[in-house]
């Protein structure tokens, strides 16, 4: 068995932390509001959830989509569940903006 030097640790690099909020330091800076930024962003989710519809309704990319084979584990007992990844699951179709606000 190896090790995994990768193995994410649970903390967050604060470099990148901080970089994450950069975006919305400028968008204040240049007067978009914080409900503004959360309207575009539930309006690019409703749009993306669209075209990955609409494209899986004619087929489209089923040749690309790559199933990746993987399992959880449960952090409380160890016991492992083998799962098959087959969709984005960052695209959230019903997403609204009291969700962002969280």
């Amino acid at each position: 068995m190896t090790i995994n030097s990768m193995r994410w640790d649970g903390t967050v690099n604060p470099r990148v932390e901080q970089n994450c909020l950069l975006p919305m330091a400028v968008a204040s800076r240049d007067g978009v509001t914080r409900l503004e930024q959360d309207q575009a962003a539930v309006d690019l989710h409703k749009k993306a959830s669209a075209a990955v519809a609409a494209a899986a309704a004619l087929g489209r990319f089923k040749d690309e989509i790559v199933h990746v084979h993987t399992k959880i584990v449960d952090i409380k007992n160890g016991d492992e569940k083998p799962v098959t990844i087959s969709v984005d699951d960052v695209i959230r179709a019903n997403i609204d903006v009291a969700d962002l606000g969280n």
